[in-house]
């Protein structure tokens, strides 16, 4: 069994979800019945596709390419 912990992460149905590791860095609480993608940068949702998780000034934050 895999641990439900970054860089994968338990989706609202419990299963489990491989986060891309340059958009995310955390697994972020998705409610049952919620649709919402599992990883996250910092306190936000996964960075879009021309993006990178990045720490800057002390927190994570998405930048573009």
């Amino acid at each position: 069994m895999v641990s439900a912990r970054w860089p994968t992460c338990t989706n609202a149905a419990g299963d489990c979800v491989a986060c891309d590791v340059l958009r995310s860095n955390v697994c972020r609480a998705v409610a049952v019945g919620q649709s919402g993608q599992p990883c996250g940068c910092g306190i936000t949702a996964q960075c879009g596709a021309n993006q990178l998780c990045l720490w800057i000034n002390g927190a994570a934050a998405c930048t573009s390419l």
